[in-house]
């Protein structure tokens, strides 16, 4: 694959190589490109972030709903089936 660099992009590579930076102008486009990937996959993270931010805020509200019902649960017996979920997982290891 060939293509042309615009002479602004030029002088991108080329300060880098003056720089001490990189030694070819290879080096210096493959970190470029290597910086875009990076990039995408943090973008990809940040989308699936959001999309856990707003599961974890539905269930929130259905918390506080439940709540405003009066439904709750005594914290003894959430820490009891917490513990208990713990203790079957650290024996099934």
């Amino acid at each position: 694959m060939s293509f042309t660099l615009t002479p602004e992009i030029e002088q991108l590579i080329q300060a880098q190589l003056e720089a001490g930076n990189f030694i070819t102008a290879e080096d210096v486009i493959l970190a470029g490109l290597r910086l875009l990937q990076s990039s995408h996959r943090t973008i990809d993270q940040v989308t699936i972030d959001r999309e856990r931010l707003a599961e974890l805020q539905q269930e929130i509200r259905i918390g506080v709903e439940e709540a405003d019902r009066g439904e709750l649960i005594d914290s003894h017996i959430v820490f009891q089936e917490l513990q208990s979920k713990l203790e079957r997982r650290h024996n099934q290891e």
